[in-house]
């Protein structure tokens, strides 16, 4: 960005806007702003791009264009198919489609044709790879040629460049040896398996591929021999695709121009995998115990040392061990789970121990209406017969006074009993404290996995 003459130089900035680019740049002291647009960013064909200048104190805003061609890319397709094959097989063919170093992977789809055959439309995975199996007889005896042709996309060009020559020889009748050789016989399950196919025969190396496949659906392949082996890649077949059993390990062989096709079979032992869980008693519960009304809280965590995978949920905690006669015994709750990945545990759960104190509840005296007892409304009532018939006593036999007086004594004294006995100390009941003792509990864990694998961990927390 340029002033007038003599004048002084534009500060501000300036935004590059255009086929989805977009970006802003301070003017530096010169007056001048720098971008780089990346790689695909723009898409192939003539691309407009736009410069707005923000504008100062001194100078206005304003902008420019300025239009960009961006050419499209040729991309390399590669066939990768056995070099000879025999007509009574099926042939398996990749097909990778790549730009160059630095670019995007291509996508879009790409068609496979040879001999009598013409594949559909297959599309480009997210590394660029098509696969494609063609069918046994499909490719007429002698020397073939595969074409793969890739339908471009809005950064490659359309690209029928990928050409591939295969021997296709008359079915032979030389019967291989097919051998599989796990890395062990018996793992867990959580653990890998590493596996060698080799095939051999009585004159020349066997060529073309083998398909691995085992017991529960595990498919590998089809993967070309070197020297009549193939060794599965680090770390083989990975853990946890096996259940706890019996596992049958079988290789099939594709035959070649020599050997006719066969298999071979190797049996593995799997266990399942386990773990463990541990509880940790904090050091001042450990060293004094705890009084009685107060809580614990133990961390409860895990590990495997046979790449034990699956989540574990801690579903029980239970007294198993108390003194003798204990009364108002501790109670324990658990919450949390752990995680474990080939035998790594991340996460844990939490075992919190509940005692009780002491505690009491004193009955109420009952009372009548105006707060008043039974013993006082008895003593009242009493007193004030005596007085009522107290006057007109003269008028009777001093006979029939003590007889009156007496059966009004009594009916007194009943009462005042009466409202002793609910009076009294006032009652009540009592909850008492948590037994003095160690207590034992066991937390319970439960895997995930097929197995619903367990575990327990136990620990033993003192009452003072």
């Amino acid at each position: 960005v340029a002033g007038v003459s003599g004048s002084a130089t534009p500060s501000g900035s300036v935004v590059l806007t255009g086929g989805g680019y977009n970006s802003t740049q301070t003017l530096s002291s010169a007056g001048g702003a720098s971008f780089t647009i990346p790689a695909n960013s723009l898409s192939p064909g003539a691309v407009t791009l736009t410069a707005y200048y923000s504008g100062d104190a001194t100078y206005a805003a304003q902008s420019t264009t300025a239009t960009v061609t961006v050419s499209a890319v040729t991309p390399t397709v590669t066939i990768v198919a056995p070099a000879s094959d025999n007509s009574g097989n099926s042939i398996p063919v990749s097909v990778t489609v790549a730009g160059p170093a630095g670019s995007s992977t291509p996508t879009g789809t790409v068609t496979l044709t040879g001999g009598s055959y013409n594949s559909t439309a297959a599309a480009l995975s997210s590394t660029g790879i098509a696969s494609f199996t063609i069918p046994a007889g499909d490719l007429p005896l002698g020397v073939d040629t595969l074409k793969a042709s890739y339908s471009g996309s809005t950064s490659y060009y359309t690209s029928a460049a990928g050409t591939f020559s295969i021997d296709i020889v008359s079915a032979s009748t030389v019967a291989p040896t097919v051998t599989v050789t796990p890395g062990a016989t018996s793992i867990q399950s959580g653990q890998s398996l590493a596996v060698t196919i080799a095939v051999t025969g009585s004159s020349t190396v066997p060529t073309g591929y083998v398909t691995l496949t085992g017991t529960g659906g595990y498919s590998y392949g089809p993967a070309l021999l070197s020297g009549g082996v193939y060794t599965l890649p680090t770390p083989g077949i990975p853990g946890n695709t096996f259940s706890a059993g019996s596992v049958k390990l079988t290789a099939s062989y594709s035959g070649d121009a020599v050997y006719a096709s066969g298999t071979g079979t190797s049996t593995v032992t799997v266990t399942q995998s386990s773990y463990a869980l541990s509880a940790t008693v904090p050091s001042s519960v450990s060293a004094t115990g705890i009084t009685p009304g107060a809580t614990a809280a133990l961390p409860i965590t895990g590990s495997s040392t046979t790449d034990y995978t699956g989540t574990v949920t801690l579903s029980s905690c239970t007294l198993t061990s108390s003194p003798s006669g204990a009364v108002s015994t501790p109670t324990c709750s658990i919450s949390g789970s752990i995680v474990f990945l080939a035998g790594v545990a991340s996460g844990s759960g939490t075992a919190t121990v509940t005692t009780y104190a002491a505690t009491t509840s004193a009955l109420a005296r009952p009372k009548l209406p105006g707060g008043r007892n039974w013993l006082g409304a008895g003593s009242g009532a009493v007193l004030a017969l005596l007085v009522f018939f107290g006057i007109p006593a003269r008028r009777r036999g001093w006979r029939k006074m003590l007889s009156l007086c007496v059966v009004l004594l009594t009916l007194g004294g009943m009462v005042s009993c009466s409202s002793g006995v609910n009076s009294g100390s006032g009652g009540g009941s009592s909850t008492p404290a948590t037994t003095a003792g160690a207590y034992t509990f066991t937390v319970q864990g439960t895997g995930s996995d097929t197995a619903s694998t367990q575990a327990t961990a136990t620990f033993t927390v003192t009452v003072k």
